[in-house]
């Protein structure tokens, strides 16, 4: 599940979002469905967006 919620954030936040493959929505068992997007929403909050020669910008 961790896995999924890290592509889920990496493929919509990956170049601002202006990729034409990125996800707009994920399909998530309702068993898990709370604690995925916990994890998407802390993973999310962990994205820091700065220039591409910036060492401290997230990699998406």
């Amino acid at each position: 599940m961790e896995a999924a919620a890290q592509c889920a954030v990496a493929n919509g936040y990956e170049n601002g979002g202006q990729m034409c493959v990125s996800n707009e929505r994920a399909y998530v068992h309702e068993s898990i469905a709370d604690a995925f997007e916990q994890s998407v929403a802390e993973l999310v909050g962990n994205i820091s967006y700065a220039p591409r020669d910036d060492e401290t910008a997230s990699p998406c």
